[in-house]
């Protein structure tokens, strides 16, 4: 089949999206299918992809058009896309929405522009073969009408990183850790960035030592090290982005990952697959989909609580046996996510519809 995947972000553009979209390609081929990806993100000048797939960079509808109508399958990939739900609609092309966001479908409008874009959106919704939820609560978030067919997809750990794991094994295991707490992500409000400060704050006061690792860039990264400079007991290492096996490297030396996203609505936070591939347990806001996805592999918190977040902290650090047990079970929840069962439900996904 001829697929195309529209993804609003993708390369250079750095995200859980882009990476997605990557994996989504690489397994499409794999699988046989010859693919294009779609992007409204400017190549600028870095050197582009050449990973066996054609990269358009518009979302111009005469584009969009003229690639689409060659077409036996769209994939649009992060939400409803009005340009290409349009083209997908004029050619006559069968579409598949993934949702890589909870909540609802049509977004507040901002401008004259966006009330006329969420117009579109629902009878776009009703057009789509297939509208695809990153995880359970992701769906059941959208209210879709009954005569809306859905699916669960759940994003998959990129298989390099699982590669790289298992160079990192045998180069050095055993290997002591080097961070308690690790956040990897956006650094940004929205991601709890500052409630996690305040448990960080806390425990320091109470005299407790804590080696911490902030993975990660975002716009309120000034702001987190101004809230964090005066600590005494607790050591954060702001280590920037990485990827590929820097990445790989982070969780390894890493004994449990943080996520006390608050206002961001997360879908299925990458983050959380990859900490459970290197047995990571996972301490979270309570938001609907962390708990889907945590189960019995760490714990919970009551989003904004960072009273909460400090005594989830200390669960894990103050016992030695019991963070073995929830390890175990953070490793064994990560065999969801690994790319073989990933490729293996987008197959089916993709003979459902067609």
């Amino acid at each position: 089949m001829n697929i195309i995947i529209y993804s609003h972000y993708f390369f250079p553009s750095v995200g859980g999206l882009e990476v997605n979209t990557e994996v989504m390609a690489r397994a499409l081929i794999e699988s046989g299918h010859k693919v294009t990806v779609i992007t409204a993100t400017p190549l600028g000048n870095n050197t582009e992809l050449n990973n066996g797939y054609k990269i358009i960079r518009s979302r111009a509808l005469p584009t969009l058009i003229k690639a689409i109508i060659k077409a036996d399958l769209v994939i649009v990939n992060g939400n409803v896309s009005v340009p290409v739900g349009i083209a997908s609609f004029l050619t006559l092309k069968p579409e598949i929405i993934i949702y890589q966001m909870a909540g609802d479908i049509v977004p507040p409008a901002r401008s004259f522009f966006h009330k006329l874009s969420n117009y579109l959106r629902i009878p776009l919704v009703n057009y789509a073969k297939l509208n695809v939820g990153v995880s359970k609560a992701c769906v059941i978030s959208k209210n879709f009408k009954d005569n809306i067919k859905t699916e669960v997809l759940y994003n998959p750990i990129h298989p390099d990183l699982i590669t790289f794991k298992n160079e990192l094994e045998k180069e050095h295991s055993p290997l002591a850790k080097k961070y308690d707490l690790l956040f990897a992500g956006r650094v940004i409000k929205g991601k709890g960035v500052f409630v996690l400060a305040e448990a960080l704050k806390l425990l320091d006061n109470d005299s407790i030592r804590l080696r911490v690792c902030i993975s990660g860039n975002g716009s309120d990264l000034d702001a987190l090290k101004e809230e964090l400079k005066n600590l005494k007991n607790i050591e954060v290492n702001f280590q920037g982005f990485v990827k590929g096996k820097e990445l790989a490297k982070t969780f390894f030396l890493s004994k449990f990952l943080v996520l006390p996203s608050t206002t961001h609505q997360e879908g299925s936070p990458l983050s959380i697959a990859e900490a459970f591939a290197f047995g990571l347990p996972v301490i979270s806001s309570d938001q609907p989909v962390m708990k889907e996805l945590i189960k019995d592999a760490g714990y919970t918190f009551k989003s904004g609580n960072a009273i909460e977040l400090k005594e989830k902290i200390l669960l894990l650090i103050k016992g030695a046996e019991h963070y073995r047990l929830v390890s175990e079970r953070a490793y064994k929840n990560s065999h969801t996510f690994l790319y073989p069962h990933y490729k293996e439900e987008l197959i089916k996904i993709i003979k459902e519809v067609n």
